[in-house]
């Protein structure tokens, strides 16, 4: 949007990168190698 194009040209292309890692695109972290080092903001297994 910064570079000037609308919500929805933004919206659409979000739209078709969500589509294309959802049908085996490996996301932009997976291709770099470093997919599974990603920052992960929860907690895994049980809390109090």
């Amino acid at each position: 949007m910064l570079s000037g194009a609308t919500i929805a040209e933004v919206g659409a292309d979000i739209f078709e990168r969500l589509i294309a890692v959802a049908s085996g695109r490996p996301s932009l972290s997976e291709a770099q190698g470093i997919g599974e080092d990603e920052f992960n903001p929860w907690i895994l297994g049980a809390t109090m």
